[in-house]
């Protein structure tokens, strides 16, 4: 990116890199990805009950952010069906650098969603 198309503002830097990783991981993933806003940043989640149609592109989305996870739980009332959430947050001031660790919050109202790889904001 040439320095004449940086935006001033630091949170529009950080929000802009976090709906590329939104696009990204729900053209790889082939599900809804969710971009949740917090204090300092912003978390994307996918999750699925299935698995991604493009893994590597999944892995290559995550690795965008400034940290990222998965994890993996038993979905009440389904008979046991499993639901894997991979998460990448990207931050103001990223803390511990890149890679897995602890979950940060995630208690801010959600920006929106995306379906199917678009780039406009939605709510689900």
């Amino acid at each position: 990116m040439r320095s004449e198309e940086r935006p001033a503002d630091p949170g529009e830097e950080v929000r802009r890199r976090a709906w590329t990783i939104a696009d990204r991981l729900a053209r790889a993933g082939g599900e809804e990805a969710w971009l949740i806003s917090f204090e300092d940043g912003y978390r994307v989640e996918l999750r699925s009950t299935r698995p991604a149609p493009d893994v590597p592109g999944v892995l290559a989305a995550l690795a965008l952010g400034d940290r990222w996870g998965h994890r993996r739980s038993i979905l009440p009332c389904t008979g046991g069906l499993v639901q894997d959430t991979v998460w990448s947050e990207v931050r103001l001031e990223p803390s511990g650098g890149p890679g897995p660790g602890r979950e940060g919050r995630t208690s801010g109202v959600g920006e929106g969603s995306l379906k199917g790889g678009s780039s406009r904001a939605g709510n689900a």
